[in-house]
């Protein structure tokens, strides 16, 4: 019985003690205060921005939306004999209009790109002749890469190869995605960004050794897809289509 009486006069102690310290409403008055600046900061805080792209069905290379009061800087000036802006667009097209060139292309294809070489070494490049460089097409219509070496205008060399399929460039992303967008299991997709991909099945797999795109539509570019479909640019036409994770063949 002492002990019980000991341990209830201990308990009623501690009660009073704590319920006595000036500190501890002090504690929580100062929490609640701190908490209060943070939401009041936080509040007043800007929301981050969503960066959109423009996608691949506008100018290449995508570029971010909604920006205004843009201020492109000029690049400076260009070397000598390099690969300008304007032989980029002049020369691809200039090429596709060569009778040595024209039939290997055939009635369909795309330029994959143009890049611009070293010369040789121990060589003193003539600049007045224009850039060496290396351009790459697909022809669809007899489904090889056809790849062209110049310089300047001047064509050095020309190489067409089938069974190998090199990187997809703008043209076939363009060619994908709107024979995806006309496909009737793709009804739904209008309103949503498109993407695309080079792909290559496995062999023996439907489309095999074709030039084939991986075409998805989602809510912004690089955002998980809710539809996508398999486009075989060789035959023109839409292997699979369908919601993502359930496409119909």
């Amino acid at each position: 019985m002492r002990s019980t009486r000991i341990f209830l006069s201990l308990l009623m102690w501690t009660i009073s003690s704590v319920g006595c310290d000036s500190r501890v409403p002090t504690t929580w008055a100062a929490g609640l205060r701190h908490n209060n600046h943070a939401a009041a900061v936080m509040s007043k805080t800007p929301a981050f921005p969503t960066l959109r792209f423009t996608g691949l069905e506008t100018t290449w290379p995508p570029r971010p939306e909604g920006r205004r009061n843009e201020t492109i800087l000029p690049l400076g000036p260009e070397n000598p004999g390099s690969l300008t802006k304007e032989l980029r667009d002049h020369i691809p097209r200039t090429l596709q209009q060569d009778p040595q060139i024209r039939p290997m292309l055939g009635d369909r294809y795309a330029l994959v790109g143009i890049d611009e070489l070293m010369p040789p070494k121990n060589t003193t490049p003539n600049h007045a002749l224009g850039p060496l460089t290396a351009v790459i097409f697909f022809s669809y219509s007899n489904n090889a890469t056809v790849q062209v070496w110049t310089q300047g205008f001047q064509v050095l060399g020309l190489d067409s190869k089938t069974g190998s399929s090199p990187h997809s460039g703008a043209a076939d992303s363009k060619a994908a995605i709107k024979l995806a967008r006309a496909d009737r299991r793709l009804k739904n997709v209008g309103h949503l960004v498109a993407g695309a991909i080079l792909t290559v099945p496995p062999e023996g797999a439907n489309g095999y050794g074709h030039r084939l795109v991986y075409v998805t539509f989602g809510k912004d570019l690089g955002s998980t897809p809710s539809y996508s479909a398999t486009v075989d640019l060789t035959q023109q036409r839409v292997l699979s289509a369908g919601p993502a994770g359930r496409v119909r063949n």
